[in-house]
């Protein structure tokens, strides 16, 4: 049976040998070992223009590609994407977040089983989710496209992650067997669940016709994926409003996209400076629990090997024990086996210490992690929105000044044209120029290969000098640029509405994401702590019996051979 993304579908490799996993291992009440946490809920709620998109009649072509180029001339090269990120203290920026209030829904969603299916011809993993009882069966892949989906709904949620893709590199590094993989397949279930829960705890999820249609048992995913409102959202979330892309405007899809280069060295307006630096905190925080978290992960997988291989030693100790005390006849068997029984007990209470560090230290980790990664893309996302308003800014000043320089040789044009009619009796030459004007003929333009070496790293001017252009392209030239800033201002009026929306809900995602964070840290603190003390106390307990045993034995005398 292939699980969903195995890289060897296909090519004669199975992923295992069963069939149905709820006969043969006994459902998921031995795997699903702790309850998903839960997360607050959050806020309900280039070129200047896409040169492809943009209106020919409005555009002269050669403006089209300018501002892609040039928008970042600028940008400050002194501000770093990472900045100072180890100098920031968590509980400094934590305090003028105030208090959030964790999630009080109670309704739980939970995979309960997991089996194989026939699915085009091809057998596949699917996961048994209950739900408000009612029991549906989707694929890895349903889940992978049901987040993919999510995300591009709701750019400005932190959208909970899920487990990773199994890579080529990871099959051939672990085989493929029955053992391996149904390793893999619980793993994803225990971590499939939690996303679950965490999804079902933001209202805008829950409340959503894509969630409904997941947890729908009759409703064909394949064609939900297909039709809207998925396909009618933009490819880029950055050409639709940010609340509902599902209802991109005109004006949206106008918007520019900024280059990738161009975010690291962005620096925000004056006004937007405090607002800026509380969203840089926020990045901070996120980056010191992705850093915090991935060392943490390296010395949990130590941990959890140190007690894999102590549960292989306890257990080959304790059988030499046990077979040592049947073979004794003398008083001493009671004690060895009792020492025997002892080292068995370790090697129970240890192998369920490893299973909890995974359960509930491990992988928990792993998801704050990945949501961590998962928070500062929506605060990149907020970051390119400040740069789509920075791009048509610049673009509006570049405009005005084209227009400004255009009017000004309009204007020495007619003072020169006055200038020549006056003297026009006195020089039959003058009187020649005189009349070419009243015809409406330019004064004929040289081509200069050098002409565009400084223009081009500029687009403040066109690459035809105003002076030699005639009143008629002047006139058509201001008036495609009048077009264009009417376009500009338009555009710009929805970038700072955009903004304004994308901060808020930004903000208060973030702010409930961090209080989610500090509870679910207390909760997998006690929980670790408390399975240590029950490892400790269980073989403490073991030992000491084994102790009193050991203490009552008597050694035998033996005769000395003569």
């Amino acid at each position: 049976m292939d699980e969903d993304n195995n890289p060897f579908a296909g090519s004669g490799v199975w992923a295992g040998s069963w069939e149905d996993t709820s006969t043969a291992f006994g459902g998921m009440n031995s795997v699903y070992g702790y309850t998903p946490p839960s997360v607050p809920p959050s806020l309900e709620s280039s070129s200047v223009l896409a040169p492809e998109l943009a209106p020919q009649e409005s555009f002269p072509s050669q403006l089209r590609h300018e501002e892609a180029e040039h928008h970042t001339e600028h940008l400050s090269d002194d501000d770093t994407e990472d900045g100072d990120s180890d100098t920031v203290d968590i509980n400094t920026v934590v305090s003028h977040i105030g208090s959030v209030k964790e999630s009080q829904y109670k309704e739980h969603i939970a995979i309960v089983d997991y089996g194989s299916i026939r699915d085009h011809g091809q057998t596949a993993v699917a996961y048994t989710i209950d739900y408000a009882n009612t029991l549906v069966m989707r694929r890895y892949s349903d889940f992978d496209s049901l987040r993919k989906a999510l995300v591009r709904l709701f750019p400005t949620v932190v959208i909970p992650p899920i487990p990773e893709k199994h890579s080529v590199v990871k099959y051939l590094v672990n085989p493929l067997n029955a053992k391996n993989d149904l390793r893999i397949i619980e793993k994803r279930t225990r971590m499939l669940s939690v996303f679950l829960q965490r999804c079902l705890e933001l209202p805008q999820v829950r409340e959503h016709y894509i969630w409904r249609k997941f947890l729908d048992p009759t409703a064909d995913w394949a064609e939900v994926m297909r039709t809207p409102p998925i396909s009618v959202i933009p490819q880029s979330n950055l050409h639709a409003p940010p609340l509902e892309p599902t209802k991109p405007s005109p004006l949206h899809l106008l918007l520019p996209i900024p280059h990738a280069t161009s975010i690291n060295n962005f620096k925000p307006r004056e006004e937007d400076k405090v607002t800026d630096q509380e969203f840089r905190d926020y990045e901070h925080i996120f980056k010191m629990y992705r850093a915090h978290t991935q060392t943490m992960e390296k010395s949990i997988k130590r941990q959890k090997r140190h007690f894999k291989g102590l549960v292989k030693d306890l257990g080959e100790l304790g059988a030499y024990y046990n077979a040592f005390s049947l073979e004794n006849t003398y008083e001493m068997s009671n004690g060895i086996e009792k020492t025997g029984q002892a080292i068995d007990s370790a090697f129970l209470n240890s192998e369920a210490l490893a299973f909890k560090i995974l359960t509930t230290l491990q992988e928990p980790v792993s998801d704050i992690s990945r949501t961590s990664n998962v928070a500062l893309s929506v605060l990149h996302f907020r970051k390119l929105k400040e740069v789509q308003l920075f791009i048509i800014d610049t673009t509006i000043k570049r405009r005005r000044q084209r227009i400004d320089a255009l009017k000004s040789a309009q204007a020495q044009a007619e003072r020169l044209s006055q200038v020549l009619r006056r003297n026009a009796e006195q020089s039959p030459t003058i009187a020649d120029a005189v009349r070419r004007l009243d015809k409406g003929e330019g004064v004929q333009k040289v081509s200069n290969p050098w002409a565009r070496l400084f223009n081009a790293g500029s687009s403040a001017t066109s690459t035809d000098d105003t002076s030699l252009m005639n009143d008629a392209e002047r006139e058509e030239e201001v008036a495609k640029l009048m077009t264009e800033l009417d376009k500009l201002d338009d555009c710009h009026k929805v970038i700072l509405k955009d903004i304004e929306l994308v901060n808020k809900a930004v903000k208060e995602n973030c702010g409930e994401l961090i209080a989610y964070f500090q509870s679910k840290w207390k909760t997998l603190m006690e929980d670790y702590t408390e399975s240590l003390l029950i490892w400790l106390r269980e073989n403490l307990n073991a030992w000491e019996e084994a102790k009193k045993e050991v203490d009552e034995m008597e050694v035998p005398v033996m005769p000395l051979p003569r």
